[in-house]
């Protein structure tokens, strides 16, 4: 047999010499790439990554912010809690959008019922709808009742998602370097056991996707500036940009299959991420404990949809 020396001139060690087959070349090169790549993200994720810290005088505060809460089951107690965790932390505004007049006249009737403008009184709430259940055409009518002079900072947040008390002050951080456009988060799924196997199973798997998403997030910036998306679940951006003629044409107007197909109402958090990449935004991931999202996974066929998308 023949033999190939890892120290020829010493003989220290020989090993048989190996003839790889094409199949075996391939699964080499891919077994290489793929922890090549994971220890590369742990460097940077583990050791490079710093979030944007507090300053003593920072330019924005939770006063600067207002949130956009697109629903369409404002009758869950999942939408309540949102709203609940949202105004504690006291942003300047909230505009909640829902499907046709019958459910905007339904949100105010929850708002009311629950006190929230007594409970809340520092922030404005308003309530507006669109026609159609389409997420990207309530943010962009949500966003024209923002008066950008009052809040600098647009958060969008799913009507189940919740939020810490420290949430804004320690997000807004992000936003002290001006080039920075769009802001993203650490995400968690609340781990909801029985149900059966298959719906627990099902948790499981939305747990460990969005633990892989964080960690992916916060170490991509280092290697190219870029980061493969934000996640929809909740992002910040500037309220001139989301305004903006430029930002919103692509927006509501996004096509695929060539331009054939479209517009499209899903994956707009990739159409942002995609936007700010080519208008040369930076994007920053403040990933901190204060800053952590919380969420249900719900109906595990939400979860299946997500993957399929």
């Amino acid at each position: 047999m023949p033999y190939a020396s890892l120290f020829p001139a010493s003989g220290i060690l020989n090993l048989p010499a190996v003839n790889l087959s094409s199949a075996d070349k391939l699964f080499l090169f891919l077994f290489i790439f793929r922890y090549l790549r994971f220890v590369v993200h742990f460097i940077t994720g583990c050791f490079l990554y710093k979030p944007a810290p507090q300053k003593e005088k920072p330019r924005y505060t939770n006063r600067d912010v207002a949130v956009i809460i697109p629903t369409v089951a404002p009758y869950t107690k999942e939408f309540i809690k949102c709203c609940e965790t949202v105004l504690v932390n006291r942003p300047f505004y909230i505009v909640i959008c829902g499907v046709g007049e019958k459910m905007q006249e339904y949100v105010s009737d929850v708002i009311s019922a629950h006190r929230f403008r007594e409970r809340f009184p520092e922030t404005e709430i308003k309530i507006v709808h669109t026609k159609k259940p389409n997420k990207r055409q309530q943010v962009a009518r949500s966003s024209l009742e923002v008066d950008p002079t009052k809040a600098a900072i647009c958060i969008n947040v799913d009507d189940h998602v919740y939020w810490k008390p420290t949430f804004l002050t320690y997000l807004v951080s992000a936003f002290e370097d001006p080039a920075v456009g769009f802001v993203g988060t650490n995400k968690r799924v609340i781990r909801t056991p029985g149900g059966g196997f298959w719906k627990s199973y099902t948790n499981f798997l939305a747990c460990i996707y969005l633990t892989r998403h964080n960690f992916q997030i916060r170490s991509e910036p280092y290697l190219d500036g870029a980061v493969f998306v934000v996640s929809g679940r909740t992002y910040a951006i500037r309220t001139s940009i989301l305004r903006s003629e430029a930002f919103r044409a692509k927006y509501l107007n996004e096509h695929y299959l060539f331009g054939l197909r479209g517009p499209m109402n899903v994956d707009e958090d990739n159409c942002i991420t995609r936007w700010m990449l080519r208008n040369d935004w930076r994007i920053k991931i403040q990933y901190t404990p204060h800053t952590e999202i919380l969420t249900p996974l719900g109906n595990p066929a939400t979860f299946y949809g997500q993957v399929r998308r």
